[in-house]
């Protein structure tokens, strides 16, 4: 009986991304449009090939700008059914040997007028127990169409997207639509009472396809007897059981709005997601949760206001996370103009949001307007705190204020005043916050000089990990502890962290993740420092032109990391870092010590003068 979507190969389809190495099959000129073939099916993964082959030496001009031009127009694919139809997500398998591992299709009911879906029938030719359970005058299409490749790539078969399909045409006859973060897998047959969801096989795999291609999504699935789904920190995870088809409309297609007590235990669920650090599935969980409150009016009150608030400041902390100050800005921006238009807020809310104004300000380079910030807060909340100390709200909200201090001293080079913040900020840390307090002591300490000092911070940090309750939250602090530990070893040319651990470190954590990309980062210094000439070239790759101007800081910061300890690389890295940084101007304007700095190594790189002591002070202003 087949219960799942596969995508089956052939011989006109050699295997690109499952394994295959480039140059050993096809020329690049016929590998590219290849690609550009299955890049509306499985876009992440056509990326991750893209980006490996980019990095490859020896590639022509052409060919480099034909692969960056592909890259450009799969970054900015919109892998998602037409706003204008009713639709519902589903996950689809490769065979063993095709093409692709898997893909993301949408189960679309009466499309407008935009192409690109093919009907269901001609999808699905072989389904006809499924085909006969969906409403034929439905208009039910799959987008994007599998016949519009020019090679077999996607003829479908089994019927796992029967739920997917069911509940599209469900929400199209309601006038509704399906939430966007919903991906579902489960079949359908037709019981005494209507509709029944039927399981289905290879829910494992489409969870690994799923957490690449839709971080952040809701997967529905019903498993087939004896197989197990494993976790997932980037993806929501909901096993349905063997029932009415109409349990699943009711979940997801709510006829009025929304109750109050619904609200509450999304917003419940969201602030786990968010509190153990699951960025994704948090964001996902806020996204739906604010369309459904009531419209600010200058009148709202009460647990709705508060949730706005929550809302848009966690959406923020998580757009800061992932390296996207200007995005988290603008909803810190809105929270606080809320806030501000609000009487009767408490002041822990109040001054939470001030909070977040305050660290995006760090992350656009903004110290003054930080600290303006800033250094108000942290001394009323100590004076609150040395009256009353009772209350984890209010040691968390000084213990925000004392990180914000931390990093607003390292912004401008005063690490030894956040040795002294990061010490107070220990003294306050309960439990769970002792191995991340200590890690970012031994960081403060590494960078005042003090390395001794910060390797035993470290190695407390670690001693530590095992008080923190939350396995993502702990495995982000793990991966934290390393990173510095790694730092601190490119300093003193000692004992480091493996490849191999930080390669486990980097797995279990996700793809949005802070911790991740300095995991990647490091990775690529200690190879570099061994000599490997291909981390260079890693380093050196094109930067994304999606990420943001911190991103590109980072970026350029990590040139200079790799040039200082790698010389037979560093004019190359140096000269890397110029260029990046030449392009910064306006990001640093409203931080004139910094902008002189910056301006100071791009001309000294330009007069082929020594660029290792303002390197260094570049990098003593790290925020980080």
């Amino acid at each position: 009986m087949r219960t799942s979507n596969t995508l089956p190969t052939s011989a006109a389809n050699p295997p690109v991304l499952a394994g295959d190495r480039y140059g050993e099959r096809r020329p690049l000129h016929e590998w590219i449009p290849w690609l550009d073939d299955l890049a509306p099916f499985a876009p992440r993964a056509v990326e991750a090939e893209l980006l490996r082959i980019a990095d490859r030496p020896r590639l022509l001009v052409p060919e480099r700008r034909a692969i960056l031009r592909l890259l450009e127009r799969v970054v900015r694919l919109e892998a998602v059914a037409p706003d204008e139809a009713a639709s519902c997500s589903f996950p689809v398998l490769g065979r063993e040997g095709s093409s692709i591992d898997g893909a993301l299709l949408h189960a679309v009911a009466k499309p407008g007028s935009r192409a690109g879906g093919c009907p269901v029938e001609l999808a699905f030719p072989g389904e006809r127990r499924m085909l006969s359970l969906l409403d034929p005058s439905s208009g039910a299409m799959v987008f994007p169409s599998p016949l519009r490749s020019t090679s077999p790539i996607c003829e479908l078969v089994g019927d796992s997207c029967g739920a997917a399909f069911a509940l599209a045409v469900e929400a199209s006859r309601r006038g509704l639509a399906v939430p966007r973060d919903v991906v579902i897998s489960a079949a359908i047959e037709d019981g005494p009472d209507g509709l029944e969801l039927r399981p289905v096989s290879g829910c494992d795999r489409k969870r690994r396809i799923l957490e690449r291609e839709r971080p952040g999504c809701r997967f529905f699935y019903l498993a087939a007897p004896g197989e197990r789904v494993e976790p997932s920190a980037s993806i929501e995870l909901i096993p349905l059981e063997a029932s009415r088809f109409e349990q699943l409309v009711a979940a997801l297609l709510p006829q009025a709005e929304a109750s109050m007590e619904a609200l509450f235990r999304d917003v419940q669920e969201a602030e786990v997601h968010f509190d153990s650090q699951q960025y994704p599935v948090a964001q996902a969980c806020w996204e739906r949760i604010l369309p459904r409150l009531p419209e600010p009016d200058g009148r709202e009150t009460g647990e709705a206001l508060r949730w706005r608030l929550t809302a848009l400041a966690r959406l923020g902390a998580i757009e800061l996370h992932a390296g996207q100050p200007e995005a988290a800005a603008g909803l810190f921006r809105q929270a606080s103009d809320l806030a501000q238009r609000s009487p009767g807020l408490s002041r822990l809310v109040v001054d939470d949001v001030q909070l977040q104004v305050a660290s995006a300000n760090l992350d656009r380079f903004r110290p003054d307007e930080a600290a303006s910030i800033l250094t108000p807060l942290t001394a009323d909340w100590r004076r609150r705190l040395a009256a009353d100390d009772e209350g984890p709200e209010r040691r968390e909200l000084l213990l925000s204020c004392l990180g914000g201090m931390r990093r607003l001293h390292l912004l401008r080079g005063e690490a030894d005043r956040a040795v002294e913040i990061q010490r107070e900020l220990l003294s306050w840390s309960p439990a769970s916050e002792r191995a991340r307090s200590l890690a970012d002591l031994g960081e403060c300490l590494r960078r005042d000089g003090r390395r001794d000092e910060a390797a035993v911070a470290l190695a407390q940090a670690g001693h530590a990990l095992p008080q923190i309750p939350l396995e993502t939250y702990r495995a982000q602090t793990a991966a934290f502890v390393a990173f510095y530990q790694g730092r601190l070893a490119l300093d003193t040319w000692e004992a480091r962290p493996s490849l191999e651990e930080l390669d486990s470190l980097r797995a279990a954590l996700p793809s949005r993740s802070a911790a991740r990309w300095r995991l990647e980062l490091l990775a690529r210094h200690l190879r570099l420092r061994e000599g490997d000439p291909a981390a260079a070239d890693e380093l050196l790759a094109p930067p994304d032109p999606e990420s943001s101007e911190l991103g590109q800081w980072n970026a350029a910061l990590g040139l200079i990391v790799g040039a200082l300890i790698s010389p037979p690389f560093a004019d190359r890295l140096f000269r890397a870092a110029a260029e990046r940084l030449e392009g910064l101007a306006a990001a640093c304007e409203r931080y004139p010590s910094l902008e002189s700095m910056r301006l100071l190594f791009v001309r000294t790189i330009a007069a082929n003068e020594d660029p290792v002591e303002v390197a260094n002070s570049l990098l003593a202003r790290s925020a980080y």
